[in-house]
């Protein structure tokens, strides 16, 4: 765990975020994720680890003109170089993974 912050400077909107550096030097950053209490930087993360849980983007997003925002985790996966990647392959890999995926519109452990 590299990073527990905010997703917004200031803190704006009281949104959270999270990243996490890989022995490789790839970075994930997370935001809209409200970190557990226990979480620290520094601290080495495993698959199992539960990072925190999603916040809901309501009251930051309220209704437009196209509704509200969906609530919804942003994932950035970034290699060694500071370049942006397409997470696809890895979330594919780990949604494959994974059989506990909650109804669409939950809040979601991450």
């Amino acid at each position: 765990m590299t990073h527990i912050g905010w997703a917004y400077e200031g803190g704006a909107h009281g949104l959270r975020s999270i990243h996490i550096t890989s022995p490789d030097g790839h970075e994930v950053k997370m935001f809209y994720v409200d970190p557990t209490d226990d979480l620290a930087v520094g601290q080495a993360v495993t698959p199992n680890t539960q990072l925190g849980m999603s916040q809901s983007l309501q009251e930051a997003y309220p209704v437009r003109k196209s509704g509200p925002m969906t609530d919804h985790v942003h994932i950035e996966f970034w290699d060694p170089q500071g370049r942006l990647v397409d997470p696809t392959p890895w979330v594919d890999r780990w949604h494959d993974q994974t059989s506990n995926w909650e109804r669409l519109g939950q809040r979601q452990s991450w």
